[in-house]
């Protein structure tokens, strides 16, 4: 039951983390480490947020079935 009710929060959490986290443009024009690291992290923060976005999705869908079994 715990899972259910923290599940949405925590994929809410890292949605709003990564698009707050989005780097100033000019910094991404640059090729710079800084860069090129503010631009990897860009890239795990959206591919983190489509895999828990996926998980959340399947996990609901469980949900739902098991509930129109009982």
């Amino acid at each position: 039951m715990f899972i259910v009710h923290f599940f949405p929060f925590t994929t809410h959490s890292i949605i709003e983390i990564q698009r707050n986290v989005q780097p100033f443009p000019f910094i991404l024009q640059q090729k710079t480490p800084l860069a090129e690291l503010l631009q990897n992290f860009n890239e795990f923060l959206n591919r983190k947020s489509e895999l828990i976005n996926k998980l959340a999705r399947f996990f609901f869908l469980i949900i739902n079935i098991n509930s129109s079994l009982m």
